[in-house]
């Protein structure tokens, strides 16, 4: 039973991450300003370098009517040089998404995972993914699950468990699925329509989502009152719990950094909602940071 609970609960945390990154398109220009503005009032995002730059943390609150499945924390940070020297597979960037279970959920107990991403940066805003991995903190199982990207050797080397699964042609752009939240800001405000590979838990879906319609006020409690969002909606075909129809919708501030706001994803009765509690720049402005890895890679 716990096992089970667990797993429906981790499939509606990834559903809902993935309608929070909901926006690239497939091709080489992924990285890039999309297409026509939906109205006259859209003002042209930041680059990821400069989104990667504010080093931002942001807290996330995920909601099943009147149940609180749990918490999402998505950080991302500047490697200092003394960091990079001592990492196996250096990078400038890396990206962290956390999740976090509610306790008090019956059967579940504490379940903590944290997937991170290891990045550099070409021309501003061409994401160069190095490593992507799952950390089961609650079992303290590291790396339970790894993306190795190989830029020599055109490949993509997938394990589990320190077992080697599966080894793919590397075809560009190639990220994994959590540096979608650089990539995807950039095209909030935009009406052409994107869609995106999707690799995750093992499975490969497609998903896709554009601006349906012109800025309008939403009440966001972490940023004190009502603000001017781009709202998109699009599906994909995720397998998912309680029904998941593949429908889902999200909220983008209209201002340069497209702070990403909300996100709902539809299942058989209701939804699943995810809502920004909390977002910070530059927490660690200036400071040589201590990596939460026991061994950066």
């Amino acid at each position: 039973m716990k096992a089970t609970l667990y797993t429906v609960f981790s499939r509606c945390m990834i559903c809902v991450l993935c309608a929070l990154c909901a926006w690239t398109p497939r091709t080489a220009s992924a990285q890039t300003i999309p297409g026509a503005p939906v109205d006259s009032t859209v003002m042209t995002p930041l680059s990821i370098q400069e989104l990667v730059e504010l080093q931002e943390t942001f807290r996330y609150q995920v909601e099943y009517g009147f149940l609180t499945l749990g918490e999402v924390v998505v950080e991302g940070r500047v490697h200092t040089k003394a960091e990079r020297d001592t990492m196996s597979t250096p990078s400038d960037y890396r990206l962290t998404m956390t999740i976090y279970g509610n306790e008090s959920i019956p059967f579940v107990g504490k379940r903590e995972v944290r997937f991170t991403s290891l990045f550099d940066l070409e021309n501003k805003n061409q994401l160069v993914e190095r490593r992507f991995w799952r950390d089961d903190l609650h079992d303290d199982e590291f790396e339970r699950s790894l993306i190795e990207f190989d830029h020599e050797r055109d490949s993509v080397r997938f394990f589990d468990r320190g077992e080697a699964e599966a080894v793919l042609p590397l075809v560009q752009p190639a990220v994994g699925g959590s540096l979608v939240f650089y990539a995807s800001r950039l095209a909030a405000g935009y009406q052409n329509p994107y869609s995106l590979n999707v690799f995750i838990e093992n499975e490969q879906a497609d998903l896709e989502a554009a601006t349906q319609e012109s800025a309008k006020p939403r009440q966001v409690p972490a940023l004190e009152g009502d603000v001017m969002a781009w709202f998109s909606e699009g599906t994909t075909n995720i397998k998912g719990p309680f029904g998941f129809s593949g429908g889902f919708k999200s909220w983008f501030t209209t201002e340069s950094e497209r702070v990403p706001l909300e996100a709902w994803v539809k299942i058989f009765v209701g939804n699943v909602k995810i809502t920004l509690q909390s977002y910070q720049r530059n927490p660690f402005h200036g400071e040589s940071q201590q990596l939460d890895q026991p061994q950066p890679n």
